[in-house]
């Protein structure tokens, strides 16, 4: 829910506003979003939702008690 609501107050800035500040940033290493071109509507928004997504399923897949570290593995390559 919370992620949702960042996209939407981002979206709600975005369309007010013109405002381009990202609510979520790629890690260093993630190269797929250094074009320009994803910071212009509606690719942001785009972008910044697969972003979002992203992480929440990093977050739902690992550290999780009584899994090992192979079957979290297994299990955060295989989400989306």
């Amino acid at each position: 829910m919370r992620k949702w609501r960042r996209l939407t107050n981002y979206a709600s800035r975005c369309a007010l506003y013109g405002d381009d500040a990202s609510c979520i940033d790629p890690l260093p290493q993630d190269k797929r979003f250094a074009n320009e071109a994803w910071r212009r509507w509606p690719y942001n928004l785009f972008y910044q939702s697969f972003l979002l997504n992203q992480q929440w399923w990093h977050n739902a897949t690992t550290e999780i008690a009584g899994v090992t570290k192979q079957h979290e593995n297994v299990v955060e390559f295989a989400s989306p």
